[in-house]
């Protein structure tokens, strides 16, 4: 019995010591909001990392899509590239899904030159970008 009486107030003591009336607040970290401005300038840097990319053979991509993208331009000889961002497109469900939240999509004017061409390819595609510590990257 008297070890009961004992265990109560040591018990006690133990929970007042655990429970504090003060609080402190830890505010979350806010999501870091990239505006559509911010897309245009981060893309556009991106796409003319690539474009260096193309023209130097020694150049490495940083996602597999860009290695690729990189090594089958420096086997077809590219003797001029240049991107130039348009607009941003929108990106469905299962890009998403695939691809993570915080990426977007962009539409790209491109133009290159082949050792055998005339004159230059030009056409409009859709790129891939995701934020990074130093700006964006291609998916």
């Amino acid at each position: 019995m008297r070890r009961r009486w004992l265990a109560a107030p040591l018990l006690a003591v133990v929970l007042v010591g655990c429970s504090s009336t003060q609080t402190t607040s830890i505010t979350p970290p806010k999501p870091t909001t990239i505006t559509a401005a911010d897309q245009a300038q981060l893309s556009q840097a991106a796409v003319d990392t690539f474009a260096s990319g193309l023209m130097d053979a020694s150049a490495t991509g940083s996602t597999p899509a860009v290695r690729s993208a990189l090594t089958a331009g420096h086997q077809m000889h590219v003797t001029s590239v240049a991107f130039q961002y348009l607009d941003s497109i929108a990106l469905t469900s299962t890009d998403l899904q695939q691809f993570g939240p915080s990426v977007w999509a962009a539409e790209i004017s491109t133009s290159y030159r082949l050792p055998f061409d005339p004159g230059p390819t030009e056409m409009t595609i859709a790129m891939v970008f995701k934020p990074t510590a130093s700006g964006a990257e291609i998916v």
